[in-house]
């Protein structure tokens, strides 16, 4: 099990590379921020532990790549938005509320980014460090599919 990496467009001339995770079947979706660089390297690395337990509870996992390595608290966040929008539609779904997590320096993205857009997000979980993850923490992350508006 692992991520499919994907070009979402983000707004302007902006693709996002998303590590995209989809189970059997979607009854959850989550949008991960990864720790480090949120390159594809530290997607992997963050959230392989996340995979089986996005595989148990069918939750579907959306983790971006820093555009132009603009990380999602340091002005990246201002695409988040878009990106989940063209997402949906190329899914032909209307948005849908989803949980957003992240891992050290995903943990500040996370944060950023729902204080901006509180609007998307059904629940925040933080985790400072690799240390705080269990299987059952890890399934606490997520929640039920809701739609927007």
């Amino acid at each position: 099990m692992e991520f499919n990496f994907i070009k979402i467009f983000g707004g302007g001339k902006t693709l996002i590379d998303v590590g995209l995770f989809i189970p059997d079947s979607v009854e959850k979706i989550l949008l991960a921020l990864s720790d480090g660089e949120q390159s594809k390297e530290s997607i992997h690395k963050s959230f392989e532990p996340w995979l089986q337990a996005a595989k148990e509870d069918n939750c579907l996992i959306l983790a971006p790549c820093a555009p132009d390595g603009v990380l999602f608290h340091e002005g990246g966040e201002l695409l988040v938005p878009r990106m989940i929008e063209v997402f949906f539609q190329s899914m032909e779904q209307k948005p849908r509320k989803m949980a957003i997590a992240g891992i050290g320096e995903g943990a500040k993205s996370a944060e950023k980014i729902h204080t901006l857009f509180p609007d998307l997000f059904t629940k925040i979980s933080i985790h400072k460090d690799y240390s705080e993850l269990t299987n059952e923490s890890i399934k606490k992350s997520w929640d039920y599919l809701e739609a927007i508006g």
